[in-house]
């Protein structure tokens, strides 16, 4: 007889739903993951299960069904705990996605803690701030896909019909309460985020719980998992680097990565979205790998209302490239790299059957997965497009091994 299922993660996309996923394999839990339109017949067996809803781009109300297609799920698969994965820069469908989770859970509770102190995103008096600044004056107000508009967590749940209690995390709780209501939790620091998940427990309140990868990592010593570190295998040398991305942190990564004597080789989008890739660029690229340069490949756009209508193109055209790639190489040693969540849904589409095994992180947001591709197991890294210091790609290339 299988375990109970202690935790079901549900994400509103991908980077996401391995970011914060992986916060429990690396501590030993066993973890699986799949797409809400695979879960038909998606059979438990492990401690955690992380769903990828792809909710982040919808409207509001089809968010709040997809996500309650996925707590319904955790509910009758007997689930102890759900946590709702949100953006800790608050894109995406916040209020909908944790009124969902209240609504199916039958809770009048779901605490969220959004802050990720480590990537210097903190929750005062009910605001977030990235780098100091309020989220909606931030890159993440300027998204082209999915702008911030309210400097408060508050603004972003309030307007769906979900009651705002603000709380410090050493402060007093008021631990019942009539009406589904959401704690929005401030924390500054990962000491923080560890008293609130203790004082949580203390006081019964585990079942909905809602933040990023920082408090899902807080969570796991009070969730009764595994605790059975484990270290990923080394990364081998050179990068290759696809990004479909265009946030002003990742533009900043590729910049400094090309200023350093990294190869970047920009797509034209439209020649990209075409299919108008010639054999000869194709080749160069592969020819680049071969010789052990790092490798850059994007498009040069930036974040902007033209983007809008090319995001689904140019991630699918992105993520057929990284395909190509990885089957040509055929094993060549290389660390390959998919940079936003689109794009990395571009190249899980192109595989029959992908089985997913997340691994470990290379740095805060850096995950190592794997995926069955031709037959073989291939290792490849992940990242948000929002996540990392401008000298991210540098570090990761310093830790890798020349084969």
């Amino acid at each position: 007889m299988n375990a109970p299922l202690r935790l079901v993660m549900i994400a509103d996309d991908l980077t996401g739903s391995f970011d914060t996923g992986v916060q429990f394999e690396k501590r030993g839990a066993s973890v699986s993951f799949t797409m809400l339109d695979n879960l038909d017949g998606f059979a438990a067996g492990t401690d955690v299960v992380v769903i990828d809803t792809e909710s982040r781009h919808v409207p509001p109300d089809t968010a709040f069904q997809l996500t309650a297609r996925a707590v319904r799920w955790a509910v009758e698969q007997g689930a102890q705990h759900v946590y709702i994965k949100t953006d800790s820069g608050l894109r995406g469908n916040v209020g909908p996605s944790i009124k969902a989770a209240l609504q199916e859970t039958g809770c009048t509770v779901a605490a969220f803690a959004p802050a990720y102190p480590d990537m210097k995103r903190i929750t005062v008096h009910g605001c977030q701030l990235i780098d100091g600044v309020p989220v909606h004056e931030s890159v993440f107000g300027r998204d082209p896909f999915d702008p911030v508009t309210s400097p408060t967590v508050r603004g972003l749940i309030e307007p769906h019909g979900v009651a705002v209690k603000e709380l410090e995390p050493g402060g007093d709780w008021l631990q019942t309460t009539a009406d589904p209501t959401v704690w929005v939790i401030d924390a500054e620091t990962n000491d923080d985020l560890s008293l609130i998940a203790r004082r949580l427990s203390d006081c019964g309140a585990l079942r909905v719980t809602t933040g990023c990868a920082a408090f899902a990592a807080a969570l796991y010593p009070v969730f009764g998992l595994p605790d059975a570190p484990r270290q990923p295998q080394a990364l081998l040398s050179p990068l290759l680097a696809v990004c479909g991305s265009v946030n002003a942190i990742t533009r900043s990564q590729v910049l400094y990565g090309q200023a350093i004597g990294f190869r970047r080789e920009v797509i034209d989008p439209f020649v990209l979205t075409g299919g108008a890739f010639t054999s000869g660029s194709f080749d160069s690229l592969l020819a680049s790998i071969r010789r052990g340069e790092h490798l850059l490949i994007d498009t040069g756009l930036v974040s902007s209302p033209e983007c809008v209508p090319l995001r689904e193109q140019i991630a699918s055209r992105l993520g057929w490239l990284m395909h190509r790639l990885l089957v040509e190489l055929d094993g060549q040693p290389c660390t390959p790299m998919i940079i936003g969540g689109d794009t990395l849904m571009g190249f899980l589409r192109l595989l029959d059957q992908p089985d997913v095994h997340l691994e470990g992180e290379a740095a805060h947001g850096v995950v190592i997965f794997s995926v069955m591709l031709k037959g073989r197991r291939v290792r490849l890294l992940s990242k948000s497009g929002g996540f990392g210091e401008e000298t991210l790609l540098k570090e990761l290339c310093n830790s890798m091994t020349a084969m």
